[in-house]
């Protein structure tokens, strides 16, 4: 009996010391490997399973695992597309995974990496060459993150590396139990919360995001306080996709030279970061926000220190949005809104300036209007900020000049350009426009020679580029225009290049470039981002706390005209994160019928931001207002001008947020969304021991210091 107790502890023993050995290796047990530190511990399943993802647990908080895969789930860690071009001038593809067949299948390990390979994978109906793939992921001790990468070599003289999809984690939470943070196009992000998994069915969701774009290639996944986070940590803002399908995730990137035999690239270009996290959404926001201003499109530093950043778009605290119908009609407009608030700076976005009509005719724009040079010299003399529209992704296909500019529309791999339709006026009918490259020189010679004419002849003192911060890619086998065909980093290189060579002509001159969406990699170059689509219940501020102090995001798609208390709501949540309110087409009193209390609104709200916009320009966004109490929740239904869906949505009965000034202090901006008075009581950031009880006015909008 005692020699039995011996042995059994002999083997606890045993066993507590192989446990601590498995947190730094590798190991390859009954069911496959484990990757394993203090945060992370990520498990997938045998050689003969594919080295498949089949968990990935977050240590940190209070714990929680993520993906619950079957080992044998198809593409649960990786799948590549392969193409060619036959003799009939037809794509062909084959896809494979994780699964496949392969003369060996192996794990090494070198320090904090382990790298599993696939070595002889044949490819369908070719026996010229095998393709060989690892997938390799770093996790250090000490760390909170992994970082993923994958690389092909590919021996095929018959197909070449079209794109990858990795990693591919199947299963990431189960139906109802988690809150997921996904990209959406308002702010960059919705918070689903109880998450259904379902995101093809829930409101303008389809899982699928293009980058570069309006939406952030980041999405996170939280059961109570601990979550994982999901980014593509990419420096040169390649064109790829991000899925969040349903309940599993993963990056599709088109390689560079996607389908050339014997050119195609090894790899995507760039690592994917897979960490641990305790907390919610701010939390992702603040580790992205670390790593988002080390890059490029930060490099100038905050708004505060730059020297290159126009007035004209730092000033206004309300935009307007008007379609001239005649130079008479828009002038009173304009000065019936000057009246309301004439202490507050303008700016007014201008459709219908130019000789084609809002959707008509794009690059030809000229003639502007009879009365525009005058109209716009005198809304700039009462200190207005003038931006016409122009689209800087289009060329309508009607035009006998599009027969000289298609070369430089993005090719298909097949060839012939990429129609998308849009609606003109009723005379004109639905028709398509091509997509133009921006990688085109000649392309990017438009776009300025329009830009200047605009300033020029419109009098402007901005342009609004629509389309080019918002709108996905579209792939380009051109292989004249100079960049590599397929996939790259040739798109936000393109657009890079034109806007920083506008902006670095026009912002000495006080003059402001800006576009549709909230593109992250063009905003050291473009001076505002239009926040556009309609607002749902779910959005989060995610693009103003990653980039408040270096970014201004501005217009509040809600008609002036609609309902008073949605409206107030509305505006109330966008002031406290930071936007610049507006994009009103209409003003009270107008036939349309505006309430004169949504105007009358709408005029504090700009007061507000024109009196604390060093806070809003300049300072940043930390955190929600957390009552130590649970506020009422009313429930509002935003409709955008544009579109027939109606979205619901709840915000608090008094809705706020907390900024950090220059000097470092605690910053609250709060609104009061109610006709009665509300009672809140709060801690204070970074002093944890003050708690306020603070009662706010009917409709009071505060910002306070503490």
């Amino acid at each position: 009996m005692s020699r039995s107790r011996t042995i059994m502890k002999c083997v606890r023993q045993l066993r507590t010391l192989t446990g601590a050995f498995m947190s730094l290796l590798a190991y390859e047990a009954c069911f496959g490997y484990v990757l394993e530190n203090d945060a992370l511990r990520i498990e997938s399943a045998s050689a003969e399973a594919g080295f498949g993802i089949v968990s990935v647990e977050s240590k940190l908080g209070d714990g929680a695992r993520f993906v619950y895969c079957d080992a044998m789930a198809s593409s649960n860690f990786w799948a590549l597309t392969f193409s060619r071009v036959g003799g009939d001038n037809q794509v062909r593809k084959v896809v494979i995974d994780n699964h496949v067949a392969a003369e060996v299948k192996r794990v090494e390990k070198n320090g904090d990496e382990t790298r599993f390979v696939w070595q002889g994978i044949r490819l369908p109906d070719d026996d010229s060459g095998y393709v060989d793939v690892i997938a390799s992921v770093v996790l250090p001790q000490g760390a909170a993150d992994s970082v993923w990468r994958i690389s092909v070599e590919n021996r095929s003289t018959k197909w070449a590396l079209f794109e990858t999809m990795y990693p591919r984690l199947r299963n990431v939470v189960r139906p109802g139990e988690a809150d997921v943070l996904m990209p959406y196009e308002n702010l960059g992000a919705r918070l689903l919360k109880k998450y259904n998994g379902k995101s093809r069915n829930r409101q303008c969701q389809w899982g699928e995001f293009a980058y570069p774009s309006y939406y952030p290639p980041v999405a996170a996944f939280m059961t109570g306080n601990s979550g994982m986070y999901y980014a593509a940590e990419d420096a040169d803002a390649r064109i790829k996709r991000m899925f969040v399908w349903d309940v599993d995730a993963w990056f599709t990137t088109p390689v560079e030279n996607a389908g050339v035999i014997g050119k195609a690239a090894r790899d995507p270009g760039y690592p994917v970061v897979i960490g641990a996290f305790k907390g919610d959404w701010w939390q992702v926001a603040k580790r992205y926000r670390r790593w988002a201003l080390k890059q490029k499109w930060a490099a100038k530093g905050p708004i505060a220190t730059r020297t290159d950043f126009p007035k004209s778009m730092l000033e206004p605290s309300i935009w307007l949005s008007w379609y001239m119908e005649t130079p008479q009609g828009m002038s009173n407009w304009v000065s019936r809104v000057r009246k309301d608030m004439p202490d507050v700076t303008l700016g007014l976005r201008w459709y219908k300036w130019h000789s084609g009509g809002m959707c008509l005719n794009f690059p030809e724009y000229f003639p502007v209007k009879p009365k525009v040079p005058e109209l716009a010299d005198y809304f700039r003399s009462c200190g207005i900020t003038v931006m016409p529209y122009t689209n800087g992704r289009l060329w309508d296909t009607k035009l006998i000049s599009f027969r000289y500019a298609q070369s430089d529309a993005c090719m298909k791999q097949i060839g012939g350009f990429y129609p998308d339709p849009y609606g003109g006026d009723k005379a004109y009918g639905r028709h398509d426009f091509a997509v133009m490259c921006p990688f085109a020189k000649n392309w990017q010679d438009a776009m300025s020679e329009f830009t200047e004419r605009t300033f020029k002849e419109a009098g402007a003192n901005a342009i609004y580029y629509d389309q080019i911060g918002c709108a996905g890619y579209r792939l380009c086998f051109n292989p004249n225009h100079g960049h590599t065909v397929g996939g790259g980093s040739w798109w936000a290189d393109g657009y890079r290049a034109f806007l920083k060579r506008e902006h670095d002509r026009y912002a000495p001159m006080n003059i402001a470039l800006t576009t549709e969406g909230t593109a992250e990699c063009y905003m050291d170059v473009c001076d505002g981002q239009l926040v556009v689509t309609a607002a749902t219940g779910e959005d989060v501020p995610f693009f103003p706390a990653v980039y408040s102090g270096y970014a201004i995001y501005f217009g509040t798609r809600q008609s002036a005209r609609k309902a008073f208390d949605p409206t107030f709501a509305l505006m109330a949540r966008e002031f406290t994160w930071g936007v610049v309110n507006g994009w009103s087409d209409d003003w009270y009193p107008n036939r349309w019928g505006t309430e004169k209390r949504t105007a009358e609104a709408a005029v504090a709200f700009a007061r507000a931001r024109e009196a604390n916009r060093d806070l809003f320009v300049y300072g940043t966004l930390e955190d929600e207002l957390r009552p130590v109490s649970p506020l009422e929740m009313r429930t509002h239904v935003w409709k955008g001008t544009w579109t027939k869906t109606a979205y619901t949505g709840d915000v608090a009965v008094v809705t706020g947020t907390w900024w950090k000034d220059r000097a470092g202090k605690s910053v609250l901006s709060a609104v009061n969304t109610t006709d009665d008075p509300q009672t809140v009581k709060f801690r204070v950031p970074h002093r944890k021991d003050v708690c306020v009880s603070r009662t706010f006015k009917p409709r009071e909008i505060v910002v306070e210091r503490y």
